[in-house]
């Protein structure tokens, strides 16, 4: 693949912002002289470079490249705790996304949101198969979906969105059958009141 010289020049430049070169230097553990040279465009970067710009400054290693324009990179949080996980599983159980049953010992999970149940199955097979691949995924694709909130369990059935939701392949796809579930949603809320149903309270 070849890099995209200009792109990459002017997108370091505003990851880098007003430190100087020889900050970035620092950080980067690089010369200053490097650092010029990959501002200027008369040095292109590694893969390893680019890949150390992102961890670095916390950037999207596609957004770099221009392949993306997702800029915010998305990170897993290592070292969950308990709470956190019960939080989680809670606002799941509380959007009807998670059913759970006791059964002796043992709880069983049963996903039911159509979108979590794809994005398990991708991550897991991604991240099983190749790990760069699945970083990747995580940062481009993931992504999109960090700042959308899950849909009641009760919309799926709504206005045909169940049929929408089973022809769905892509993220791209299923980006615009969360805009319509969303869409589905609010309008009900509005009809329902808000203090009404799952939405009140």
């Amino acid at each position: 693949m070849a890099l995209e010289v200009d792109i990459i020049k002017a997108r370091l430049r505003e990851v880098f912002g007003t430190d100087s070169q020889e900050t970035v230097g620092k950080k980067l553990n690089m010369t200053q002289g490097n650092v010029s040279k990959l501002l200027s465009g008369t040095q292109q970067p590694t893969l390893e470079t680019i890949y150390h710009v992102a961890d670095i400054y916390e950037v999207s290693v596609d957004w770099i490249l221009g392949i993306s324009d997702n800029k915010k990179i998305y990170k897993r949080i290592d070292g969950t705790t308990y709470a956190t996980a019960i939080q989680n599983l809670q606002g799941l159980i509380k959007r009807g996304a998670l059913k759970i049953e006791e059964q002796s010992n043992s709880i069983i999970f049963k996903l039911t949101d159509p979108l979590i149940k794809m994005l398990i199955k991708k991550s897991l097979t991604l991240s099983e198969t190749d790990k760069e691949l699945f970083s990747s995924w995580e940062e481009s694709k993931l992504a999109q979906f960090q700042d959308r909130e899950i849909i009641w369990e009760g919309t799926w059935s709504m206005k045909g969105l169940d049929f929408l939701a089973g022809e769905a392949i892509t993220e791209s796809n299923w980006l615009e059958v969360l805009d319509r579930a969303k869409e589905i949603e609010d309008e009900y809320a509005d009809m329902m009141g808000k203090d009404i149903g799952p939405f009140g309270g």
